[in-house]
């Protein structure tokens, strides 16, 4: 069975890369499966979303290795995370019931 990674997810992906999102970019993202011209698809393989990150990272951060380019990718992704429909809901849940509780009830 294929894994699957959800469109919020994605949606966090495109959010951190917005700054470097140009024709050249948005075409090789479509080469691995994300079509940034269209609304995102309900659901990716999560490979395709791997193979994202590996150029987002890239293309955000072309200077730093790649180690430090995926970290810096890394909380770009969790901000954009933060923007989307689930990441706000998320952020709601945090400050409700706290950071424990919310990753207790996430984990189950």
């Amino acid at each position: 069975m294929e894994k699957l990674v959800f469109s919020h997810s994605v949606e966090a992906f495109v959010r951190a890369v917005r700054p470097v999102l140009d024709g050249t970019f948005a075409e090789q993202l479509k080469t691995v499966g994300i079509d940034t011209t269209k609304p995102l698809l309900p659901a990716y393989p999560v490979d395709v979303l791997r193979e994202a990150l590996l150029l987002g990272a890239k293309r955000l951060n072309p200077t730093l290795s790649q180690p430090q380019a995926f970290v810096a990718l890394g909380r770009r992704y969790v901000d954009g995370y933060g923007e989307t429909l689930v990441g706000r809901a998320l952020k709601t849940a945090i400050r409700l019931i706290g950071p424990r509780r919310t990753l207790e009830r996430l984990a189950k």
